[in-house]
C-alpha cells in the first residue's frame, strides 16, 4: 500500500510547515467569509486538516502509552472469551472500551497500535462535531467555526502524547457529547419525543461504564435534562422523567444482571467501583506530599 511506503522521521520539520501553510490558509478563508458554511464542508475540512497531519501517529505502529497496549489486549481477549472480570480485569479504564474494541475484532479489523490511533482520533472528531451541532441550535455558527479552529489547530499539530496516543476517556468525551446535544436540540425545540428520551438514558447510563469519573458530568446533564422537561413539558414531567431515569437504571440492571449471571458481579464492584476510588484517594494523597 502507498501509505506503507511513507516515513517520518522523529522530527519531520517539512511536513509541518506543510500542514501549518495548509491550516492558515483554510483560516484566513474562513475568516475572510461573512457566512459559515456549512457543516458538512467545514468537518470535511477538519477532518482532512486533521487527518494528514496525525499521519505521523498513525502510520506508528507502536504504542505511545502503555494504556494502548492493555485495551487492545483486552479487546482480543474479549473477542474470545466475552465476559469480562473472568477474562481480563479493566483496571481503572471503562469495560465499554475494551468491548468496543472486541466488537470491532469480530468485523474483521486488526486490532494493532494502527487502528488505536485512529479511533482515538475519529473519536475526539466526532465529540467536536456534536459540540458544533450542539452550538448551532444556539445560531452561533460563525462563531463556533471561528473557536474550533484553534482546537484543530491543537488535534494537528501537538505532540504531546497524552493527547495523540488512544484513551479511554475519549469514549466518554464521545457519550458525554452525545448527551450535551440533546440537550441543545430540546431547547431549540421545546418538544420531546419518546425514543430521544430513551436515547439519552441509555447514554446516561452507559457513560459511566465508559469511564467512572465521568458520573459528575453525567449527573449534571441529566438533572439538566429533567430541568428541561419540567421547564418546556410540565403536564408531562412525571413520565417523561420517569422514561429517562427508567432507562438509566435498564441499563444498570441489565449490565449487573449479565454480571451476576456469569458470578462476576462482586469482581465488577471490587475492581472497577472500588478501585476508582481507591485510585483517586491514592492519586490525591501522592500530589499532596
Amino acid at each position: 500500500m502507498f501509505l506503507h511506503r511513507i516515513q517520518f522521521d522523529d522530527c519531520p520539520t517539512y511536513f509541518w510547515i506543510f500542514g501549518h501553510v495548509l491550516s492558515a490558509a483554510f483560516c484566513l478563508w474562513l475568516l475572510s467569509r461573512k457566512r459559515p458554511i456549512s457543516g458538512l464542508l467545514f468537518f470535511s475540512i477538519m477532518a482532512a486538516i486533521t487527518g494528514i497531519m496525525r499521519l505521523p501517529v498513525f502510520l506508528f505502529n507502536y504504542q505511545i502509552d502503555p494504556d494502548e497496549a492493555q485495551a487492545l489486549a483486552q479487546g482480543i481477549t474479549l473477542a474470545v472469551d466475552p465476559v469480562i472480570y473472568r477474562s481480563v480485569d479493566p483496571t481503572t479504564g471503562g469495560p465499554l472500551t475494551s468491548y468496543l474494541l472486541a466488537c470491532l475484532s469480530h468485523l474483521g479489523f486488526t486490532l494493532d497500535f494502527q487502528l488505536a490511533h485512529v479511533l482515538g482520533w475519529m473519536f475526539t472528531l466526532a465529540a467536536l462535531a456534536l459540540v458544533y451541532y450542539t452550538a448551532n441550535y444556539l445560531h452561533l455558527g460563525t462563531t463556533v467555526q471561528w473557536a474550533a479552529v484553534p482546537f484543530a489547530a491543537l488535534l494537528s499539530f501537538t505532540q504531546m502524547r497524552d493527547f495523540v496516543h488512544f484513551y479511554s476517556e475519549t469514549l466518554s468525551i464521545l457519550t458525554l457529547s452525545a448527551g450535551v446535544w440533546f440537550l441543545g436540540r430540546w431547547s431549540y425545540y421545546k418538544d420531546f419525543k419518546t425514543i430521544e428520551l430513551v436515547a439519552f438514558g441509555v447514554l446516561m447510563g452507559l457513560l459511566p461504564l465508559c469511564k467512572l469519573q465521568a458520573v459528575p458530568m453525567a449527573f449534571v446533564v441529566g438533572v439538566f435534562a429533567l430541568v428541561q422537561i419540567f421547564m418546556f413539558q410540565k403536564q408531562k414531567f412525571v413520565p417523561y422523567a420517569a422514561l429517562t431515569i427508567g432507562a438509566v437504571l435498564l441499563v444498570w440492571a441489565g449490565w449487573c444482571l449479565i454480571l451476576w449471571g456469569n458470578h462476576v458481579l462482586d469482581d465488577f464492584f471490587t475492581y472497577y467501583i472500588k478501585a476508582n476510588f481507591q485510585y483517586k484517594n491514592n492519586l490525591a494523597s501522592a500530589t499532596q506530599r
